[in-house]
């Protein structure tokens, strides 16, 4: 069974995609427009654009409605993966602050005292690199004397 043609309703626009892709140097921004570029054309279903491009059907569908709504602004925006400035990943927001407040405060000396607070308090059992990370993110009190303090 054939699948319907994927078009963007812009045929015109192919040639102003293909002059942005020349230009782009990142490879994955040049896939975001090759795919808009195949949708645009219409020749293609979504699913044979996927294919070429290596990529889901979703992430084409997504990539064409971020261009209808925002054009090469929002085609192009590079999303940042992860959690973002100052978060605190795998971690509760309460307790993310709660152990913020404590470093300020200099509750504990290391990083092992705080994974067994973490483990006692809040039954969050993360291996020790992971909270020293996070002391680390948060950027003072144990986080110096857990850069210092051997590994227990």
């Amino acid at each position: 069974m054939r699948t319907r043609q994927l078009q963007l309703g812009k045929p015109e626009l192919s040639v102003q995609i293909e002059g942005e892709y020349r230009r782009q140097k990142n490879a994955r921004l040049k896939t975001r427009l090759l795919c808009v570029k195949l949708a645009a054309m219409g020749e293609k279903s979504g699913e044979e654009i996927a294919e070429i491009c290596g990529c889901s059907r979703a992430s084409v569908f997504a990539w064409i409605k971020a261009f209808r709504d925002g054009g090469f602004d929002r085609l192009l925006a590079k999303q940042k993966p992860g959690p973002q400035e100052g978060e605190l990943r795998g971690l509760p927001a309460n307790v993310a602050e709660e152990l913020q407040r404590g470093v300020q405060t200099g509750r504990w000396a290391t990083a092992q005292a705080v994974r067994q607070w973490l483990q006692t308090h809040h039954r969050i059992h993360r291996p020790y690199i992971t909270v020293w990370q996070w002391l680390k993110k948060i950027g003072r009190g144990a986080a110096g004397a857990a850069a210092q303090s051997p590994r227990s």
